[in-house]
């Protein structure tokens, strides 16, 4: 037992050194961008102290290094340069200082600009990736572009297994949209990048030309349906049955309920009006806000084991799940 609760832990910690790795190579990224829009007026980069509690050593020898933006040594010196590591960048029109001269180099797995390479880390390097295909450099998949002629098939690399089996995956979602009777169905869309669809109902278009919230009611479930098929969702819009409480869609293989909701109040009421009176599997939210009491309730209702999808208002090109 003593074994297994040490070997979670350590998972977890390494789980989430790599997600805080992630976001600050983003964020450096995204600065990096925004400062080369704006070196006509800030020509140079600095490198700035460490907010880490207990900064590295070799690190320090980097702090007030100030050198033009389009300087090479950027290329391998932009933070964070080790797992951890809270150094950062900032623009300035302060005079050169130099180069340092390094005491010990750059890890291999951080010899890199995520503002330059869109990498977090030089890939090519990292132990997920390194010894395990010779062609990662010149690959043309690597950034999952499935929308090539014809899937990669190198058998000892993970990357062509993973698109191999998206290209498998696309190639039955368009299938089955294709299959799709368009007497019965209305073809919206579909995604041939992700193999997101949208099919209506005709009953259930029909049935939004009873009443004006009737038709309200459609158009607010059509819009979210497509942000989710966008998103690569297989998406069926279902028939309405007066007077019978159902699902509003097929969402993938499973029925779902949708709901487009301003505040966190009737978050826990609409997600148990869909689970047990609608009997629907999982319940689909847009969030026209995004507030703390939002996660929240959103977290309540995963220790409640309701299954939850959602986006917010603006940002519908990221969809999250609560489980």
């Amino acid at each position: 037992m003593l074994g297994t609760s040490i070997k979670a832990d350590y998972n977890r910690r390494w789980l989430q050194t790599e997600y805080n790795t992630a976001v600050r190579s983003a964020r450096q990224a995204a600065k990096f961008k925004k400062y080369k829009a704006v070196k006509h007026i800030y020509p140079n980069l600095e490198f700035t102290p460490s907010t880490a509690a207990t900064p590295r050593e070799e690190h320090k020898e980097y702090y007030g290094t100030i050198l033009p933006i389009d300087d090479p040594w950027w290329d391998s010196h932009t933070p964070p340069l080790d797992w951890g590591c809270e150094c950062g960048i900032r623009n300035t029109d302060k005079d050169v200082t130099g180069v340092p001269v390094d005491i010990a180099s750059v890890d291999p797995v951080f010899d890199n600009n995520p503002g330059k390479t869109a990498e977090i880390v030089n890939m090519k390097e990292h132990p997920y990736v390194k010894g395990v295909c010779s062609n990662y450099s010149a690959c043309k998949y690597r950034n999952a572009d499935i929308t090539l002629a014809e899937p990669p098939n190198r058998p000892e690399c993970r990357i062509c297994l993973l698109v191999a089996e998206m290209y498998k995956n696309l190639a039955a979602r368009k299938t089955k949209y294709n299959n799709y009777n368009s007497d019965q169905y209305e073809k919206v869309m579909y995604n041939k990048k992700n193999g997101g669809y949208l099919v209506i109902d005709k009953k259930r278009i029909e049935f939004s030309t009873k009443s004006k919230n009737e038709k309200l009611k459609f158009e607010k479930e059509r819009s979210m349906s497509l942000n989710y098929a966008k998103a690569g969702y297989a998406i069926e819009m279902l028939e309405e049955i007066p007077g019978v409480p159902s699902p509003d869609v097929r969402f993938n293989t499973t029925k779902g309920d949708m709901k487009k909701i301003s505040s966190h109040n009737n978050i826990v009421n609409e997600a148990r009006d869909a689970i047990y009176k609608k009997k629907a599997d999982i319940i689909l939210f847009e969030f026209t806000v995004e507030t703390k009491d939002i996660y929240l309730r959103l977290d309540r209702l995963r220790k409640m084991k309701i299954k939850a999808y959602y986006y917010f208002t603006g940002r519908e090109d990221i969809i999250y799940r609560n489980f």
